[in-house]
């Protein structure tokens, strides 16, 4: 009975590890569309804006949000630069640093003329 409890819990281990792994995919994925978004947006009006979450609607249908159901951050350099950045579940690897306001976060996008 204990190995099977043993090899139970070594199961959900990698399960809960592999459904991390997904959400980390699905949270770089949304960040490089915003990204693509973004880039559509500064194209038509050479300026990034200053919140996507409300002026992305012509180049997104829905601009996505974290798995967790909160937005991602973003971060405006003053119209032309910008930080898009979310904290991964299950990265090791050492954490990137914002430009704009030296936050530290695990995946990071930025754009700077």
């Amino acid at each position: 009975m204990a190995i099977i409890a043993i090899l139970i819990s070594i199961g959900l281990a990698a399960f809960t590890r592999a459904q991390a792994q997904a959400r980390d995919g699905q949270r770089q994925s949304d960040l490089r569309n915003i990204q693509g978004a973004l880039e559509q947006y500064y194209s038509d009006n050479n300026v990034y804006p200053s919140d996507p979450y409300t002026e992305l609607g012509t180049y997104l249908r829905e601009v996505p949000k974290n798995p967790d159901g909160s937005n991602y951050n973003y971060v405006g350099g003053g119209g032309q630069t910008y930080c898009l950045t979310a904290d991964l579940e299950t990265d090791d690897s050492p954490s990137q640093t914002c430009p704009i306001d030296a936050s530290s976060h695990d995946f990071v996008i930025t754009q700077s003329d």
